[in-house]
């Protein structure tokens, strides 16, 4: 999650499946000491300064023909502060997203937006950007997965656990015509070992833009100078960016000593790198304590990292046989390991919705269910639902 730039007007904001790391009773990111941050990244590995023709073919056109018209901006507005992240939509009223988009607390508590100062704008960019169409809703509520408790928190208090970082936002009204709803993928994602790759993800998001050569590109802007290369790495509402990358190492449950079932995927940045004249693999090259993992590194016109913004976009596994984009996993964090922040080097990863399908698809079914209240009516009983929500999340 990014939060919004008043100034630019844009957003900042594996064959065999793993199911523990190599250190018992730890998560990757303990036995490593690394450090996630809540948040698609080009290759150029050249190092080419013409950003804007090394984002161009990462641009998914805001066309009804696009196959991601259900990938929406998300705009939470948490005390009047105003954020970007992704989601995705899973039902003609439900957006899927990332938990620490919308919690208020940072401590797993969903925004109350019985309040004025908060509230989730969704934008679809389904039929031309969401400003030129209209297509933007609002959230009638939202909900966060009972066992999340703020990002990088364990159930113990202690940090280093990304688990359980999943929200479910429901609309007031159906989305709009010609918007895709995807469905979950039913399989268990593969992470890479025995000499095989893992799945490929496809990734969709609104997120900071950048390349494997330089990172995020806005690290390079100068707010004085209006107009410099730096500010096309800033995320916006209205253009999403697409990406590949391959699933290296899946973690476990947080709750159970982080064996089954798997709840967390990772990935690395690989890419050739003109400067170091050497391809990075990170994975592969370091043993940061789950052994070395070597899947194959993409072409650099499709691999691809995450950024700020990206945060609750879409993971998808793509069906040829069928032609269809099933939505297996959700984007959370980045792991900042390259020489700069977004640069070839870094990991990354998200949530794998396999385990957490249960509790996703029995909320939908009985939001879908239950009669809609009018708007008067929300206002009323909000102080009352608050306390039923708080008791729901945190038990």
């Amino acid at each position: 999650m990014k939060k919004y730039n008043n100034t630019l007007a844009t957003l900042a904001v594996a064959a065999i499946a793993v199911t523990a790391p190599a250190v018992a009773d730890q998560s990757l990111i303990n036995a490593t000491g690394a450090t996630p941050t809540p948040y698609i990244t080009a290759g150029n590995g050249a190092g080419s300064t013409d950003w804007a023709a090394v984002l161009a073919p990462r641009i998914d056109a805001n066309v009804t023909s696009s196959r991601y018209t259900g990938v929406v901006a998300i705009n939470p507005v948490i005390d009047n502060a105003s954020f970007v992240c992704t989601g995705t939509a899973i039902s003609r009223r439900h957006i899927l997203t990332a938990a620490h988009c919308v919690d208020a607390t940072d401590q797993g508590d969903a925004m109350q937006l019985y309040r004025p100062e908060n509230r989730i704008n969704i934008a679809f960019n389904n039929d031309g950007a969401y400003y030129e169409s209209g297509n933007v809703m609002q959230a009638r509520s939202v909900v966060i997965h009972p066992d999340y408790d703020g990002f990088n928190v364990c159930p113990d208090g202690s940090a280093g656990c990304v688990n359980d970082d999943v929200a479910i936002i429901t609309l007031y009204d159906d989305i709009p015509e010609n918007v895709e709803i995807y469905d979950m993928y039913t399989g268990s994602v593969a992470a890479t070992g025995a000499g095989a790759d893992g799945d490929i993800f496809n990734m969709v998001g609104y997120g900071t833009r950048g390349d494997g050569f330089y990172g995020y590109y806005n690290q390079y802007d100068d707010p004085s100078v209006s107009g410099d290369i730096g500010e096309l790495g800033y995320a916006t509402f209205d253009e999403k960016l697409t990406g590949q990358n391959i699933v290296d190492f899946i973690e476990g449950d947080d709750e159970s000593g982080f064996g089954a079932p798997a709840e967390v995927w990772y990935a690395d940045f690989d890419g050739y790198d003109a400067l170091f004249d050497e391809t990075i693999n990170t994975f592969c090259d370091v043993d940061l304590g789950v052994g070395s993992i070597c899947s194959t590194s993409l072409d650099e016109s499709v691999e691809a990292n995450i950024g700020g913004g990206d945060s609750g976009g879409p993971s998808f596994i793509y069906d040829a046989l069928n032609d269809k984009y099933w939505l297996a996993a959700i984007n959370t964090f980045g792991i900042n390991l390259g020489w700069a922040p977004g640069a070839f080097g870094d990991l990354f990863g998200g949530i794998l919705l396999e385990s957490y399908m249960g509790w996703i698809n029995g909320y939908v079914a009985a939001s879908l269910a239950a009669p809609t209240p009018p708007a008067l009516t929300l206002m009323l009983l909000g102080v009352v639902a608050i306390f039923a929500r708080r008791k729901m999340i945190k038990a």
